[in-house]
Order: structure tokens, then C-alpha cells, then sequence
């Protein structure tokens, strides 16, 4: 699919959606909304005019839910919303950023409009505190471009982060 967004082409549009199922009429569903010259992703609960977009049949089961996705969509016969003719997950460049002082030890890892944390020091829940569940959740992400290596260059700043934080801790006794 062509990479530059918000295109129409020959009654096709290029846009961002995020697909959930819904459960009443047993599909998936996302929403677009149009903004000055172009089509973006909504969400259905907002107060602007919106239209519908549906998979067509052969992507059905191919749709995860929330999601991000870049999407060539079909005006529909009826124009009421619109038809995915093309569906492909929106990988994002991720950043790893690493901060090692004596009052905050930790690793984030950036990447669209997500932040993955590990904080072995003030972390609260295991997903931030305990190294194998972040990287049990960057495994289970779809959307990070170049995961393997994002993966590896964190488990490395994350272990340099934890041997800091542990003779820091030391350090104190």
C-alpha cells in the first residue's frame, strides 16, 4: 500500500483507523470523520459527523481489535460509510530512553503514542517493576517497527539500569 496518508486516488482514501468489534451486529467497525481536505480515524463516541468503515470480507479475520491500522478505504454503494479494501498495521520507530541517578532508575521505550516503562526502583504494577513482564509485553506488541532489536537494545539498557539500581541500593546498607 502506498505509504503517504489522507490520499484519495480514484475513490480510494488513505487514512488511520482503529477497528473494534462490535458485538451487536457480530463485525468489525471503525469510524472516520473528514477534516478540512482529508479523512482521519475517530472513535464512535465523538460529537462529529462520522462515517462507518467495514472490512471487506477477506480481511474479517485477519482484524485484531484496537489496532492501528493504515487503511485504503472504498466509498460504499450506498455512501454511508466506507469499505477497507487494504489493511496493514502502523509500525512506529521506537526510542529507547534510559535514566540511571539516585532517585530514579528506569527505561522507557517510546514509540507512536505508547510509552513502555520499566522502573525497578518505583514501579508499582510487575508490567513496570519486573524485567521477564516488560519484555513479555514489547514481545507482544505488533506496531513497533524493527522489534527485535528494539527488544534486544532494551533488555541491555534495562540490565545496565537494574545493576545500577542494585548497588546504589547496596550502596545505602
Amino acid at each position: 500500500m502506498n505509504k503517504v496518508l489522507n490520499k484519495v486516488e480514484d475513490n480510494k482514501i488513505r487514512t488511520l483507523v482503529k477497528f473494534t468489534y462490535d458485538g451487536e451486529n457480530k463485525r468489525h467497525i471503525a469510524f472516520i470523520t473528514k477534516s478540512k481536505k482529508s479523512w482521519i480515524g475517530c472513535r464512535e463516541g465523538q460529537k462529529k459527523k462520522k462515517k462507518i468503515v467495514v472490512p471487506n470480507k477477506q480481511l474479517v479475520n485477519l482484524i485484531q481489535d484496537n489496532v492501528l491500522y493504515k487503511a485504503e478505504l472504498i466509498p460504499m454503494v450506498s455512501n454511508n460509510g466506507f469499505i477497507a479494501i487494504d489493511l496493514e498495521v502502523a509500525k512506529f520507530p521506537a526510542t529507547i530512553e534510559t535514566t540511571i541517578r539516585p532517585d530514579r532508575y528506569k527505561v522507557e521505550v517510546k514509540f507512536g503514542n505508547k510509552v513502555i516503562i520499566y522502573d525497578p526502583q518505583k514501579g508499582r504494577q510487575e508490567s513496570r517493576k519486573l524485567l521477564p513482564k516488560v519484555m513479555e509485553l514489547l514481545k507482544s506488541r505488533i506496531d513497533i517497527e524493527d522489534k527485535e532489536s528494539v527488544i534486544e537494545e532494551f533488555y541491555n539498557a534495562a540490565n545496565m539500569v537494574l545493576y545500577y539500581y542494585i548497588e546504589y541500593k547496596n550502596s545505602l546498607q
